[in-house]
């Protein structure tokens, strides 16, 4: 059974990775930007009342959400060079060994 990696193909890959990661950040600025902006908008009547309540939980969930997306994507481009890397080497090793 013969596997076949496009080493080069995943680390060109790479840098797409830390731009996503980029423009999730920018986005996350952005809405931040944006919910800072309206503040308590809802008001203090009753239904203001309801409406923090489930709205504020849900936009704090967003919020703590999104950096971990960002971070997530940014390391799957990482990951991609880690394993173009490491299937390199154990070519390498293996070339050193059989040949």
């Amino acid at each position: 059974m013969t596997m076949r990696v496009d080493t080069v193909g995943l680390r060109d890959c790479e840098p797409a990775f830390g731009q996503l990661s980029l423009l999730v950040d920018e986005a996350l600025r952005r809405l931040a930007d944006r919910l800072d902006a309206e503040g308590e908008c809802w008001g203090g009547d009753e239904t203001g009342i309801a409406f923090r309540g489930a709205y504020w939980p849900a936009a704090t969930t967003v919020r703590e959400a999104i950096p971990g997306l960002r971070d997530g994507v940014a390391s799957v481009g990482a990951s991609l060079v880690v394993a173009a890397d490491n299937v390199d080497a154990a070519e390498a090793r293996a070339a050193y060994r059989f040949g």
